[in-house]
């Protein structure tokens, strides 16, 4: 299904709206010469957006600013909008996809967002954990049931707290991967079984990398602003 995104959005947010659509492909995809649309508005009144398209019904998502900074009250428009847009799209499809660190979250901010998934109903299955310490034992709850938190580096410290009620409740999986202490011949296996079954689906598009912004070299200090700005869903 072919659409094209419409919002009063600023670039930077309609760059990561655009990011969700995008992420329901092959099931939807931009497309700015369709005659199907979804939009996402702003109202003027502080904590309203409105959803419509030409194919659901709208739907008005309303949230409190009050007491909040400016800078809040931008974050506040910007989770509730792609959260919103997220499940608005997930819900006329069907369809719930698999979020994760490898979609574009950052381990950064992955204690409130897997929180505000779980409270909007569409937990994370699969987070792929390259950073670990604090952060790991306080987002674990948050995972779906029967979820797998898998920790391929230790970047942000080796040691966490783990609240083991949430792990058994919810038949957690926590799972510790490192390809350096491997064999040869079981790295070999890994690289043939990408082969066979990854890099099919990459070239086909059914597994792409979520791109927030390409700039060129000389802009590298801009795309550290960026990423220090958490602007960002996606790889800059």
């Amino acid at each position: 299904m072919k659409i094209k995104l419409v919002t009063n959005a600023n670039e930077g947010l309609r760059n990561e709206l655009s990011d969700i659509v995008r992420a329901f492909n092959p099931y939807m995809d931009l497309d700015p010469e369709s005659e199907e649309y979804i939009s996402v508005f702003f109202a003027d009144s502080l904590g309203h957006i409105q959803l419509s398209s030409s194919f659901e019904k709208e739907v008005t998502i309303d949230f409190s600013v009050d007491h909040l900074s400016e800078v809040q009250v931008k974050k506040e428009y910007k989770r509730y909008s792609k959260s919103g847009l997220y499940r608005y799209i997930s819900n006329h499809l069907n369809v719930k996809l698999p979020y994760g660190s490898l979609t574009g979250i950052r381990p950064t901010k992955m204690y409130y967002d897997l929180q505000l998934e779980e409270e909007n109903g569409t937990p994370v299955n699969v987070s792929m954990d390259c950073l670990s310490g604090e952060t790991l034992g306080k987002s674990l709850p948050f995972m779906a049931r029967g979820g797998y938190w898998i920790v391929i580096s230790t970047l942000a410290g080796i040691e966490t707290n783990v609240q083991l009620r949430p792990l058994l409740t919810k038949g957690l999986h926590l799972v510790g991967s490192m390809l350096r202490n491997r064999t040869p011949e079981f790295k070999a296996f890994i690289l043939s079984e990408l082969v066979e079954k990854v890099w099919p689906k990459i070239e086909c598009g059914a597994i792409k990398p979520s791109i927030y912004k390409v700039l060129p070299i000389e802009k590298a200090e801009e795309a550290h602003a960026i990423l220090e700005r958490g602007e960002n869903v996606g790889k800059v």
